[in-house]
């Protein structure tokens, strides 16, 4: 989850294409990263990417496998934090 959630903001070529690989960040770096303007809005993508991981396991597929669909739902300032629209 480290490695989905490192890639949406920091993901590059060489090292950088892993948080494995890539140098910690400095405090200027850490800081300018924007706050939630949505309060729990890191929680909701937690709770998304485990049950995409839940129904993957349950389906007995490999957390490669791709995602054909993905529908979220819930409140519409968290929905539009993910950037899904309402």
């Amino acid at each position: 989850m480290t490695e989905e959630v490192w890639s949406w903001r920091f993901s590059g070529d060489g090292r950088e294409r892993s948080v494995h690989t890539t140098a910690w960040p400095s405090v200027a770096e850490v800081a300018a990263v924007a706050v939630p303007e949505v309060h729990g809005t890191f929680d909701a993508a937690v709770e998304v990417l485990t049950k995409i991981r839940g129904t993957k396991t349950t389906a007995q597929k490999s957390l490669r496998w791709p995602v054909a669909r993905l529908s979220i739902s819930g409140p519409e300032a968290q929905l539009a934090a993910f950037g899904a629209g309402a």
